[in-house]
């Protein structure tokens, strides 16, 4: 599993004592209580900025015969798009052959396969693929080669059968931007898409043309604007509010509104950013926008190089992220909250393991390519950051619970964990903007699915129902949708990772035995021994000698299931033990007690586990009687279903 936070992760285990450290950390991934607990907020001032990385796809020479990098980055919205670049051969380098754009709230991807031209000799060429592309949510548009192949080439046709093309990720439909489609009729024409607007219009330039051209998506709208330029010396463009238009010309920043008859200068540079309220760019001595006493715009903030990008509609006000290099080269993803006058309220970032490039930002989220070289060949990484506060809510659900174990006050397991594992959002319709803030942690997922809520309600701040949501194989996005993943978690419920443990039943394979949709339900078996067994192939059987270790204590009509004695005073003593009812913890039982074996640093021993609605919980009688009961880290064990094992793309 890779997952790279703002911080160094402390150990994944407890080490409660030398006598059953090994057994102990090995099944539950237990963490070192003196791990620093999660910063606390300062009185009056806002909660920091917290920053954790998830990455949303992998690729590289090893893991792909064809599909080798990350060509291209832009994200918009909800979504990030992306091109994939193919090495032609030896000495032609790469090209970008397949289109991919990926939801970063549900997971949902979609793969788009343009047209490409193959050379066919052995030397003195370069295949083609797509030639430029810009996203701007819904709107994915490109250009790709044609079916008149120059000779010596070989037309691949794609999926849309067009020039300068376009998809719509929400319609989930594409063609051809047809109203500015002449402008292949010249067979020597290059077109380049320098832009693209929400509502669908295209900023296009064309080298065999001295004019700047726009297009409306699905209608015949087309406009020339009504200036010169030289095609070969433009170099970038955009889309600014108010009807403006911004482009670089031979190193010149110019601004043209509707209204005027020629564009205005306003500074040098290059790496245009056009979408928000101002346009930035990158010039000499760092990055610039409108205004100022001189001629090459305002100064925001000073040495910064290309690789930036601006979002000045965040909640967080006007923010900028760029990354950078120290002296001894190390990398680091910076941020910043700054205004149009260069005033900075605050700069943090971290530190990077590989080597970023490609950055791009929309709403909350920044995106960019990491290249780790921990092999031979390099892993490509399209990682993702959210620029977010959490919220305060859930440091005091985790205090109330968990802060006397980890300022040693307190000897018993975490019901959340020391630190927070991932803070960003989630897809769900029934919240703001169709998504709700989450913040993982070893044992479970707090959410908040109503911000404008009651916060006195104890349940403002949920936790998520991963044990139904990984058994069942489903992801819920809405109160009554779920996405069918492609790939169960095989992860065991119990004991080392399956490498290292192959005996101990998965998520997966407790669907057999689990109430989901109200089967699999049992009759009141009060007093009655469990002993009932599950292998890892789900194969159910008696076993007498267990159920002489543990009897059922309680019955839970709600789901149809009993609890074991052995668990039936933990879940009674949660209330007074971590402030919290048990029912809000854990949910209620979706399974019967099951024994089974799991591994734990290669020794082999017997377990109970019983399936919750949100969480597990195993019991262990070869443990110190302190520690026999304990929940799984089912926070862990659902980060690396959804977001590692389901980190396919195309979805």
């Amino acid at each position: 599993m890779k997952r790279r936070f703002a911080w160094a992760l402390p150990s994944l285990f407890l080490l409660l004592a030398a006598t059953f450290a090994a057994a102990l950390t090995a099944e539950n991934g237990e963490r070192d209580a003196a791990a620093a607990p999660a910063p606390a907020q300062v009185p009056g001032q806002d909660p920091p900025v917290q920053f954790y990385t998830r990455t949303l796809a992998t690729v590289s020479p090893g893991l792909s015969s064809a599909n080798v990098s990350f060509e291209w980055v832009e994200a918009s919205g909800d979504w990030v798009a992306y091109g994939l670049g193919t090495l032609g051969c030896g000495h032609c380098g790469l090209y970008t052959t397949r289109l991919g754009l990926t939801n970063v709230l549900d997971g949902q991807g979609v793969t788009v396969q343009p047209s490409a031209w193959g050379y066919d000799f052995s030397s003195g060429g370069k295949p083609v693929g797509v030639t430029s592309a810009r996203f701007n949510a819904p709107y994915l548009v490109w250009t790709q080669p044609g079916r008149e192949a120059p000779q010596g080439y070989t037309y691949r046709p794609g999926e849309f059968d067009c020039r300068l093309c376009y998809y719509d990720v929400i319609a989930r439909r594409g063609g051809a931007v047809a109203a500015l489609s002449d402008l292949f009729t010249d067979p020597q024409a290059q077109v380049t898409v320098l832009d693209v607007s929400y509502d669908g219009q295209v900023l296009v330039k064309s080298n065999r043309s001295s004019a700047l051209w726009t297009g409306k998506i699905g209608a015949a709208e087309r406009r020339q604007l009504p200036f010169t330029v030289n095609g070969a010396e433009v170099t970038e463009g955009g889309f600014g509010p108010n009807n403006v238009v911004y482009f670089i010309e031979a190193g010149n920043v110019l601004q043209w509104h509707d209204r005027a008859a020629e564009p205005q200068r306003v500074g040098r540079g290059d790496a245009l950013r056009t979408r928000g309220f101002y346009p930035f760019w990158h010039g000499e001595g760092g990055i610039y926008t409108r205004g100022g006493t001189g001629t090459d715009g305002q100064l925001v903030m000073p040495g910064i190089g290309s690789d930036y990008d601006v979002n000045t509609t965040s909640p967080l006000g006007d923010v900028m992220a760029w990354l950078s290099r120290d002296a001894k080269g190390k990398a680091r993803f910076n941020f910043a909250q700054v205004n149009i006058m260069g005033e900075v309220r605050l700069r943090t970032g971290y530190d990077l393991p590989g080597s970023p490039s490609r950055l791009s930002m929309a709403n909350e989220k920044a995106v960019y390519v990491e290249t780790e070289f921990a092999s031979s060949l390099p892993l490509y990484h399209l990682q993702m950051v959210w620029t977010l506060r959490s919220d305060p809510m859930f440091g005091r659900v985790w205090e109330k619970a968990d802060a006397p174990v980890a300022a040693g006050r307190a000897n018993r397991s975490w019901l959340w964990g020391p630190v927070p594992d991932y803070l960003g959002y989630e897809a769900y319709k029934q919240g703001p903007g169709e998504r709700r803030l989450v913040q993982y942690y070893d044992k479970s997922r707090m959410e908040i699915n109503n911000p404008q809520g009651d916060r006195n309600n104890p349940y403002f701040v949920t936790n998520g129902l991963l044990a139904v949501e990984m058994i069942a194989g489903e992801i819920q996005v809405a109160d009554e949708v779920f996405i069918t993943v492609t790939v169960p978690s095989t992860i065991p419920v119990a004991g080392d990772p399956r490498k290292d443990n192959p005996l101990t039943p998965d998520y997966a394979t407790l669907a057999s035995v689990s109430s989901l949709h109200g089967e699999n339900q049992a009759p009141n078996r009060v007093g009655q021994p469990v002993d009932q067994t599950i292998d890892v192939d789900g194969i159910v059987s008696q076993d007498s000698a267990r159920g002489g270790l543990s009897r059922y204590a309680a019955f839970v009509p709600q789901t149809g299931h009993n609890i074991p004695d052995v668990f039936w005073p933990y879940l009674q003593g949660m209330q007074q033990t971590y402030g919290y009812d048990w029912v809000f913890v854990m949910g209620y039982p979706i399974s019967e007690g099951y024994w089974t074996t799991m591994r734990v640093s290669g020794k082999d021993m017997p377990v109970l586990v019983q399936a919750y609605q949100r969480r597990v919980l195993t019991y262990v009688p070869d443990f110190p009687a302190t520690w026999r009961v304990q929940m799984g880290n089912v926070g862990q064990h659902y980060f690396e279903w959804r977001y590692v094992m389901n980190r396919h793309l195309g979805r």
